[in-house]
């Protein structure tokens, strides 16, 4: 079975989840596709594909798996001592501007530009691990545990 989805929850959430379907199902094979880009069940690409919107493609059946809450997050050390008027941010690139995630740090930033986009989550952990500014990341990868905090100014946002 090849499982498409976003690197990130390919990664964080849908991998550290196989071992129960594992022992269910000692004969089943599977192949994880970890991509930015929307595989076309319909062009047979995938047999599953995990998304973080509704799909496309009208003959499909989607169902909803779980929330998925976001927070604002940076580097301790990025985040001392900084002035609201004084942050960067680090958005995914242009093609996930539509996502709820998204349109929320474009509210947060308001008329600032981003300072870095990356096609991936974590390049984006990546980067704010290293002090390159905010990014809204979710709560799931675990970021507190990898060198990145959750900013006091911002609430935290669920996505369904």
């Amino acid at each position: 079975m090849r499982i498409s989805g976003p690197p990130g929850l390919i990664n964080h959430w849908l991998a550290p989840r196989l071992l129960k379907l594992q022992d269910q199902f000692p004969d089943l094979r599977i192949a994880l596709i970890g991509e930015a880009r929307e595989a076309s069940l319909s062009r047979r690409e995938a047999d599953l594909a995990l998304r973080l919107f509704r799909p496309r493609e009208d003959a499909l059946v989607a169902r909803k798996l779980t929330k998925v809450s976001y927070g604002l997050y940076g580097s301790k050390e990025y985040l001392s001592g900084r002035l609201p008027k004084d942050l960067d941010f680090l958005g995914h690139d242009e093609s996930e501007d539509h996502l709820p995630q998204h349109k929320w740090l474009r509210a947060i930033a308001g008329d600032r530009e981003f300072t870095l986009r990356a096609n991936d989550l974590g390049a984006l952990l990546g980067a704010v691990r290293a002090g390159l500014g905010l990014a809204v990341l979710p709560q799931t990868a675990g970021p507190s545990r990898q060198g990145a905090a959750a900013s006091a100014d911002v609430d935290s946002r669920s996505v369904a």
